[in-house]
């Protein structure tokens, strides 16, 4: 997951120019610079692709387990559930008796995943050291097993380097859903830098009436 908090002109070197506060941009436990899925250690991929073979639409919700084991899959019963709960009626006039469908598109989530898999130096060159006017803040939440260790050492590096305006976090008890098993959290690391983004914004639109 991405986040983006911007302040003043959309344009980095404008916000330079202009001494405006640096823009945030902040990564929740996604790997810059791809993450690789020969061993799909988390079984997304395999998920994705279970789902991209099936029907789009079903009779009940009952009928998706029957049509994963049908295709040759066996997933866990609360992953079969969760992802029922993605189900929702064709017929939004009448959806006692309509069919079920998917409220996302299947297709755009397997490209979307793909581009998520995609090895970009570019994006850890960023994350390390962002472009004027800019400050980067990646999260790694702490059971998160998909990092690799080259990665780390790259962030851990210029980690509060008030050169380059990057930073890294931890976030201790909890695994990819962070914003699930840590909410609290996640809330602290996050909140303070927001607070003082808005604070130097006022400050900004202040000086420059």
């Amino acid at each position: 997951s991405r986040l983006a908090a911007r302040a003043g002109s959309s344009n980095g070197a404008s916000n330079v120019h202009l001494n405006a506060p640096r823009a945030q941009w902040w990564t929740l436990d996604t790997v810059p610079g791809g993450v690789a899925s020969v061993g799909d250690p988390h079984g997304v991929r395999r998920v994705i692709n279970a789902v991209a073979r099936l029907p789009r639409e079903f009779e009940t919700r009952e009928s998706l387990n029957a049509a994963l084991v049908g295709s040759g899959h066996t997933f866990p019963k609360d992953l079969v559930d969760w992802l029922g709960t993605n189900l929702v009626p064709v017929d939004v006039a009448n959806p006692k008796i309509s069919k079920l469908t998917w409220q996302f598109d299947v297709e755009g989530v397997s490209c979307l995943y793909e581009s998520y898999e995609t090895n970009d130096s570019n994006a850890l060159s960023v994350a390390i050291d962002p472009p004027p006017g800019h400050e980067t803040h990646v999260i790694k939440a702490a059971r998160s097993e998909r990092w690799d260790d080259c990665v780390l050492a790259a962030l851990t590096k210029t980690n509060g380097d008030d050169k380059t305006n990057a930073s890294f976090h931890t976030l201790a008890n909890a695994g990819h859903w962070l914003h699930v098993d840590n909410p609290d959290g996640l809330l602290d690391l996050i909140a303070p830098n927001l607070v003082r983004l808005g604070r130097e914004l006022r400050e900004w639109q202040n000086r420059n009436r």
